[in-house]
């Protein structure tokens, strides 16, 4: 068994016996061949190795090696089978060493630390690496007792130097509740503070102190400056100006009907403003844009209106009375003239039929059907006119011709194709139907 580095290539050196004790084979015994070395990883399935097999070069070598390449060794267990007809069958185990997919993950070529990784990778008694005794034993305990006694030396202190001087910065423990030690006070002061609860919600009873006053003021104070409520009372605005509200706010809403901006002027738009628009002040029961009613007031006049435009009714129904106005003349006669059809009668649509209209209608109508009809038919799919209708049946059952299925029917002349048709079947044909 060899014992190699994983996955870093290796040269490995053998013998290999000769068929039936034939001795170890030489060169002139075995010719090494593509499949005669066979490599299995960890039992998996044989494959030809990269490498075949050399002889050692000397007088009366039998020895042989074979290269193994890296992707070969990476594996747990490595093994070589060598098979010839000409030789006894040989097995050469390799197991693997130095990776976490090795058989053995310790790597023999660390000197430091072979690889255990949780020891430190640096040579003992250097930096960083594992304490040793120069001289031959290492006694830790005595050693951390001579650097302490070393460090009270230096500090000019004892043990009881320190307990004393951590006793009087301690003071002595007052009985609050538990004992007079340290620890039963942090128990009593813990139980307190419990009450306080997670952020202070536990403190639902705290009283109002009136130290708070002045701040809570100042807060107030400042919170209403950032959102310009002193500008309603206390403070001077620009809102007309540089600093106008925001879009959207009440303020805007009040003072301006644009939505998108805001256009208040006040000098145009104030109250004061709008009253000076109004022209002279109004005051008491005198108000000189609307002038002084002609009844008690302007409410009553507009009862006395009310009173006699209920006499015209609805869309002037109540005025019956109304005298003709000779200024009407020339209008009635142009909607009268208008619905006549401009001297033409064309808007006379109720007219009763006139026996003596008979002949001139029966001489119209034999003009018609004696026009001769235009020689064309509307495309398949489009309903024909009366006259075409009657041009396609009569061409139908004077000027057609039978191939096969196809039927096609000629205009007047005889030779020229007016349409064609599709029979269903060219000897027993049941149905037929325009094809163009």
């Amino acid at each position: 068994m060899i014992l190699a580095k994983y996955g870093q290539a290796l040269t490995i050196e053998f013998p290999v016996l000769v068929l039936n004790g034939g001795g170890f084979a030489a060169t002139g015994d075995w010719t090494p061949a593509t499949g005669d070395t066979k490599v299995s990883k960890s039992a998996g399935a044989v494959a030809n190795t990269t490498n075949n097999p050399s002889a050692v070069t000397g007088t009366g070598s039998v020895l042989w090696t074979l290269t193994l390449t890296a992707t070969e060794m990476q594996s747990e267990r490595v093994t070589v089978q060598i098979v010839d007809a000409a030789l006894e069958d040989t097995v050469i185990i390799i197991h693997t060493y130095g990776n976490a997919s090795a058989l053995h993950a310790v790597d023999l070529d660390d000197s430091v630390r072979a690889g255990l990784t949780a020891l430190p990778n640096a040579a003992a008694d250097a930096a960083g690496g594992l304490p040793i005794s120069d001289a031959g034993g290492l006694d830790l305990d005595a050693q951390i007792g001579t650097d302490i006694d070393a460090i009270l030396v230096d500090t000019s202190t004892t043990i009881d130097d320190l307990v004393d001087d951590l006793e009087s910065r301690l003071g002595t423990p007052s009985n609050l509740g538990s004992g007079a030690t340290v620890a039963a006070n942090l128990v009593d002061i813990e139980a307190q503070t419990d009450d306080i609860g997670a952020a202070g919600a536990g403190l639902t009873a705290v009283p109002w102190n009136a130290a708070w006053d002045a701040q809570v003021q100042s807060e107030v104070d400042d919170a209403l400056v950032a959102q310009r409520l002193d500008e309603l009372v206390n403070a001077d605005s620009d809102i007309d100006g540089l600093a106008p509200p925001t879009v959207g706010s009440v303020v805007h809403e009040l003072l301006t009907k644009t939505a998108g901006s805001f256009t208040y002027d006040q000098t145009t738009d104030s109250l004061e403003a709008v009253r000076d628009n109004m022209g002279t002040a109004q005051t008491g029961d005198t108000f000189a844009r609307l002038g002084a009613p002609a009844g008690a007031s302007v409410s009553a006049d507009i009862s006395a209106i009310e009173a006699q435009t209920d006499d015209i009714g609805i869309a002037g129904a109540g005025l019956t009375a109304v005298p003709w106005n000779a200024a009407w003349d020339a209008e009635v006669e142009s909607e009268v003239d208008d619905a006549l059809g401009a001297g033409t009668g064309t808007a006379l649509t109720a007219i009763p039929w006139n026996a003596a209209w008979d002949a001139e209608a029966e001489s119209e109508s034999i003009d018609a059907l004696n026009t001769i009809l235009t020689d064309s038919v509307p495309s398949d799919g489009t309903i024909p006119t009366l006259r075409q209708a009657i041009y396609m049946i009569v061409q139908f059952l004077t000027e057609r011709a039978v191939s096969g299925t196809t039927v096609t029917v000629r205009k007047v002349d005889g030779s020229t194709a007016l349409l064609t048709l599709t029979l269903d079947d060219a000897t027993n044909p049941t149905s037929i139907t325009r094809a163009s």
